[in-house]
């Protein structure tokens, strides 16, 4: 037996990183997955590589429409949703708050946002009705936490989602329903190569805004914190955030005079 044996999980941003990654975690320990992602050529890959456990439903999650529910799908399929990891995300533009385009405002708060919102109360009204609740993961990020120049619309999201999170919780306590946060830091995913190369290229030779660690998370560390969350073994966790980032936000790294770094 394996943790996640005869469970239905649901992942969102499933195509590339850490979703990528938490698919395969959950189908190596016995779950039946759905996949959903706008790269539906990403979903056929990552289909080709987990086999049949990993079923594609390419939708966009901030779109309401009933072709886009991929939870009443899900439900119609296999009759229930244990697990809901709510990981896809996008960054939008970099620019001051006071240039930034408000049609990109809209597009980052709708799909960040407005798309947790959608798969959290569709989720939460499947595992209620289904009387053995259920675990749901949201994807924030150490941006939730903290604040970050040049990056607001971004930052706004996953601090919006930490209280969508933290209201889900308390309202889904009565019925088993645990609701929680991973924050993860800098990883090694296309978001964090196209936020800013140059940065990145700083952060490699300088160890500026790296981690404790000095180096990025492999998506499969983010993805062992979701295991977990889902998990029997977090039974008792529910309305926090767990940040999944080397450190990061425990302060600059400290040039120790007998480290390597």
């Amino acid at each position: 037996m394996t943790r996640f044996d005869h469970r239905v999980a649901i992942i969102t941003g499933a195509g590339n990183g850490i979703g990528r990654a938490t698919a395969r975690m959950f189908v190596t320990e016995g779950a039946t997955v759905v996949g959903v992602d706008t790269d539906e050529a990403a979903l056929g890959a990552v289909r080709a590589e987990l086999g049949p456990a990993f079923e594609s439903f390419p939708a966009d999650v901030a779109d309401d429409a009933p072709e886009h529910d991929y939870v009443s799908a899900c439900v119609a399929r296999h009759g229930r949703i244990d697990v809901a990891f709510l990981n896809a995300g996008i960054l939008g533009p970099s620019a001051p708050m006071d240039d930034y385009p408000l049609a990109a405002f809209d597009a980052v708060m709708g799909v960040n946002v407005r798309g947790v919102w959608l798969g959290t109360t569709r989720a939460m009204r499947a595992m209620r009705a289904q009387s053995t609740g259920g675990v749901i993961t949201i994807t924030s990020s150490t941006g939730g936490l903290r604040g970050s120049g040049g990056m607001g619309a971004y930052i706004t999201s996953k601090h919006a989602v930490v209280g969508l999170m933290k209201a889900a919780a308390i309202e889904g306590g009565p019925f088993g329903i645990r609701v929680n946060a991973v924050h993860p830091g800098p990883t090694d995913t296309a978001v964090w190569t196209s936020a800013a190369p140059s940065k990145r290229e700083e952060s490699d030779s300088t160890g500026v805004g790296l981690p404790q660690l000095y180096r990025v998370a492999d998506p499969a560390e983010i993805a062992a914190v979701v295991g977990f969350l889902s998990s029997d073994e977090a039974a008792f966790c529910t309305g926090a955030s767990y940040p999944v980032d080397g450190g990061l936000l425990a302060g600059p790294p400290y040039r120790h005079p007998r480290s390597a770094h």
